[in-house]
Formats: C-alpha cells, sequence, structure tokens
C-alpha cells in the first residue's frame, strides 16, 4: 500500500523494504537536467501494469537520498516515447547508480533498433546498499554521441519495494513489454 512521502516510507536496515514510489518523491530529488527536460510524464502510461511515467530527456541526472532495507530491489521499466521511433535523433542510455556503483546501463535505441521498442522492465536488488541516507541516481545520455534530438526518455513505475516485479538486466533476462497501440 502506498504511503505519502515522507510518512513512514521506508524502514531501518535490517527489515523489509516498504513501498517507495520515487516519481512521489521527485520534489525532493537533485535534479541536474536542462528547463523543462524532467517531471511527470502521463503519456508513459502505457505500460500493462499502468503508472506515470518520469520524463528524463538527456542529459539528466536525477538524485535520490533513499533509506535502504536489507530486503530492497529497485523496480523500474524504461523506454523512448513511441511517437519519436521515426524522428531524427539518437536511443538513450539509461544508468543507475546506488553510492556511486553502477547497477545498470542499458541503451534504449528504438529508431535504430525496433526489437528495443517497448518498456524494458528491470528490478535491481538494493540489499547489499542496506542502511539510511543512501545516494540513487538515474542517468540518461544521449546514444551514440550527443545527438538528443526527439529522445523522450521514460522511467517507468519507478519505485522500492521488498520484492522485484522482473528478472535481472542481463540480456534475455530483461523483460520487454509492447506499448499498447
Amino acid at each position: 500500500m502506498e504511503t505519502p512521502a515522507g510518512e513512514g516510507e521506508e524502514k531501518a536496515e535490517g527489515s523489509r523494504q516498504d513501498f517507495v514510489d520515487l516519481l512521489r518523491r521527485l520534489d525532493t530529488a537533485r535534479v541536474d537536467a536542462p528547463e523543462a527536460h524532467v517531471g511527470e510524464a502521463a503519456f508513459f502510461d502505457a505500460h500493462p501494469l499502468g503508472g506515470i511515467g518520469l520524463l528524463a530527456h538527456p542529459p539528466t541526472t536525477i538524485a535520490f537520498t533513499v533509506d535502504v532495507a536489507d530486503r530492497s530491489f529497485l523496480n523500474l521499466s524504461l523506454m523512448v516515447h513511441p511517437d519519436v521511433h521515426d524522428r531524427p535523433g539518437g536511443g538513450v542510455e539509461f544508468v543507475v547508480r546506488v553510492e556511486g556503483e553502477e547497477l545498470l546501463r542499458e541503451t534504449v535505441d528504438p529508431k535504430r533498433q525496433p526489437e528495443h521498442r517497448g518498456w524494458k522492465d528491470c528490478s535491481l536488488d538494493l540489499g547489499r546498499f542496506a542502511g539510511v541516507g543512501r545516494t540513487l541516481e538515474l542517468v540518461t545520455s544521449s546514444f551514440p554521441g550527443d545527438d538528443n534530438r526527439f529522445c523522450p526518455a521514460g522511467w517507468g513505475r519507478i519505485h522500492l519495494a521488498a520484492e522485484p516485479f522482473a528478472p535481472a538486466p542481463s540480456g534475455a533476462a530483461v523483460t520487454r513489454v509492447p506499448v499498447r497501440a
């Protein structure tokens, strides 16, 4: 069950992670991005499981301070909006870091690789980072190089929880969910 931001969201080390919706905590995050490149994006709600996405047009870094329990997963979905698949520009490289350690680097390039279209669901085990006040960074950059034309990158359903919702992000283990027509 969701709770409002700041009201008992995280549990202390040595416990199971309560649900923490990071989109609801965007106002507490440190955001390094050009103006209008970051925000809630209702147009990313086409994921079959629902939820509003977080628009993070590259180049963007969003840093959250979170408490991480022993049993904790970062669950998220990645995509580039389908309206730009036929537009110029590049793809997006998504990076997740916790305490400076890179846990995920995933390129989504639906303009050149049609198999990259749709949502890419990922679950990252954060248990080894258990503790209070951990820095979790979400980074988007254009791929290849700095061609960031028409790259509306989406972090969907981004939350901390005690259970994973997707396989680990390693090649075929990443779940691809097609975008609803």
